[in-house]
């Protein structure tokens, strides 16, 4: 049987359900979750047409009919996210669903160079990991030597991602001491952060 209990206890941004579930069925769940959590977006994928009107009725925000392709799920929860409203108390938003992007303050945060892009995306998607510089490096140019010459390229996309964090206002995500760096993701609000809680 389903515990609905569990629901007060996790931080759940998006419930999957069919219709046909053991114990009820996925529009009572559906029902009993918009109760207890009206925020959590619920996305119903079955193979019962007929309920479309019933799933609406408790407020879901999707409804696919099997088969269901991974990349049409995957476009109805980038949707659901992007549509997702911002609490007040999250200045800093970052989008990997569709493009990555990053938002303060509602505004788009825009980078000199490509790399730092990257470089801030490869150290969200460490979720507040410690990496080496050479870890980074490797991700970042996968076939390139880390020489001298790559090492100051290198420090210059770190120097210019941390330049457009402090003009943004942001620089505090960011933490790099002891040759490593990482991001700290208690002061930013991610859409994949909060889909694979």
């Amino acid at each position: 049987m389903v515990r609905i209990a569990v629901l007060t206890e996790f931080m759940l941004t998006i419930a999957l359900l069919d219709i046909d579930m053991p114990s009820m069925s996925g529009i009572e769940l559906a029902a009993k979750i918009k109760a207890l959590r009206p925020e959590v977006v619920v996305i119903f994928l079955t193979g019962y047409s007929q309920y479309a009107l019933d799933a609406f009725n408790v407020h879901a925000s999707g409804y696919l009919l099997k088969p269901i392709t991974k990349e049409r799920l995957a476009e109805e929860i980038a949707y659901v996210v992007s549509v997702r409203p911002i609490k007040a108390s999250e200045r800093v938003v970052v989008r990997t669903f569709g493009n990555f992007d990053v938002f303060v303050d509602d505004k788009l945060v825009t980078f000199k160079l490509a790399r730092c892009k990257e470089l801030l995306a490869y150290l969200i998607d460490k979720q507040g990991s410690s990496v080496t510089r050479a870890e980074t490096f490797a991700a970042l140019w996968e076939n390139r030597l880390y020489d001298r010459p790559m090492q100051k390229q290198f420090d210059g996309v770190i120097r210019d991602m941390r330049d457009t964090l402090k003009q943004y206002g942001i620089e505090d995500i960011f933490e790099l001491k002891n040759g490593t760096m990482r991001i700290i993701p208690a002061k930013l609000s991610c859409d994949a952060y909060l889909f694979f809680q």
